[in-house]
């Protein structure tokens, strides 16, 4: 019977006897007679009203009866429950969203020290994505709503326990959004630079173990999961060092970035192609800048000064018409009359004209 539940809530001993004795109720009229007997008329009528409506927060609500109590009332009697789980997820889900940025700094914050002693960062890395924060599993048999205040004192007395304490002696971090933008930046940066100095070291230390750099992507997420990106931005120094630990940093090479004490040279005047010829300039296939011909097999700068020497040795191309010479080409456009200079024959001779625009 239907009125069973919300009887309970009142009377348990008579909630149990309505049970048994539901089947010698005809209609509402009878059994609105049996309730006012026994819990007077304004009891029984509000239960009876309570009927019509299918919401059971409402329903509890005109009882003034908390979730908790009524709850409990049902468990005695072997009735369902009310679990609030999966409004209270989608609750809790709602206010983290909006509160991550500011409880995953405090996390950060907190091992700041950790981080600056060279320690591991294992346990802020479990924490700082706050999977393990989730909402008080009484909650779901107790209350209807979870409100801020609630959520909130939550958070902070989950942190309390975990976190590690707090030093006086601590320095402000930069915001951590900030920080995380920064490290990719760097990362991005230096990996490229530092691949070239180790292929380039090996080169000249063929017997060493070699090493492979994997590509920036991959350095960042490994970085990522040891908790380095969020600290401070990654010096090359200490990239460096992360690097020889993981097994990319050749274990004869020196902890450096400075070619001096790599023992290379100051600068890379050339590098070598794929087929081993050296280019100039760094230039693929060490071709002359801007434009040129071929002379003897190899290109030559239209501005050389080959072009001030004899016709007899230029290209067999161009002694017929010369020296490669710019061209200016003029756009025509609606409305332009051109400054043409055209010949006029005057009294046997060619004069020249300039018509006026």
């Amino acid at each position: 019977m239907r009125l069973v539940p919300f009887l309970a809530c009142l009377d348990l001993d008579l909630a149990e006897e309505l049970r048994q004795r539901a089947e010698d109720f005809s209609d509402r009229a009878a059994l609105l007679d049996w309730l006012t007997g026994r819990i007077g008329s304004p009891d029984a009528e509000l239960l009876m009203r309570l009927l019509e409506d299918d919401d059971r927060e409402r329903q509890l609500s005109a009882l003034s009866v908390p979730l908790a109590d009524a709850n409990r009332a049902w468990r005695e009697l072997g009735l369902p429950e009310i679990d609030n789980k999966d409004r209270h997820e989608r609750q809790f889900a709602t206010w983290l969203q909006w509160n991550r940025p500011t409880l995953a700094a405090r996390i950060r914050d907190a091992y700041a020290d950790v981080h600056r002693s060279g320690r591991s960062l294992s346990g802020y890395v479990k924490l700082r994505d706050l999977s393990p924060l989730v909402p008080d599993p009484a909650w779901h048999t107790t209350r209807w709503n979870l409100a801020d205040e609630l959520l909130q004192a939550h958070a902070d007395a989950w942190l309390a326990r975990r976190l590690p304490a707090p030093s006086s002696t601590s320095r402000p971090l930069r915001p951590l959004a900030e920080v995380r933008e920064a490290s990719n930046m760097a990362v991005h940066k230096q990996v490229p630079r530092l691949r070239r100095l180790i292929e380039e070291w090996q080169r000249l230390h063929s017997a060493s173990r070699s090493a492979v750099l994997p590509p920036a992507q991959g350095v960042l997420r490994e970085l990522d999961d040891d908790g380095l990106l969020d600290f401070e931005v990654l010096s090359a120094k200490a990239l460096i060092a992360w690097l020889r630990t993981r097994g990319y940093w050749p274990e004869d090479m020196p902890l450096s970035d400075r070619r001096a004490d790599l023992g290379l040279t100051a600068t890379r005047s050339s590098e070598p192609t794929g087929d081993g010829k050296v280019t100039g300039r760094g230039r693929p296939g060490g071709s002359a800048p801007g434009p040129h011909v071929m002379l003897n097999g190899k290109p030559v700068s239209a501005r050389s000064t080959i072009w001030r020497l004899s016709p007899a040795i230029w290209p067999p191309t161009c002694r017929s018409s010369g020296p490669p010479r710019p061209r200016l080409l003029r756009r025509s456009r609606p409305g332009f009359r051109s400054h043409a200079v055209r010949p006029r024959p005057v009294r046997g001779r060619t004069a020249v004209r300039t018509r006026p625009p």
